[in-house]
């Protein structure tokens, strides 16, 4: 089955992201609750996140840690 074709304006949800990116249910809702996830906003106890500003946070370089 083809990869589904996002929209700029559609939303994800955090299984959407941490399947995306290969990486840990627990890491990317720390990262998301910590402030270093992409942009988002909380509707109601769920997090979604607009595919732009998760492609846009994706393909920052990453920066190094204190």
């Amino acid at each position: 089955m083809p990869a589904r074709q996002h929209s700029e304006d559609d939303f994800l949800t955090v299984k959407d992201c941490y399947t995306l990116l290969r990486i840990g249910r627990r890491l990317m809702y720390r990262m998301l609750k910590d402030g270093r996830g992409p942009k988002h906003r909380r509707i109601g106890r769920r997090y979604r996140i607009r595919y732009k500003n998760f492609i846009d946070w994706a393909s920052k370089p990453a920066q190094k840690g204190n």
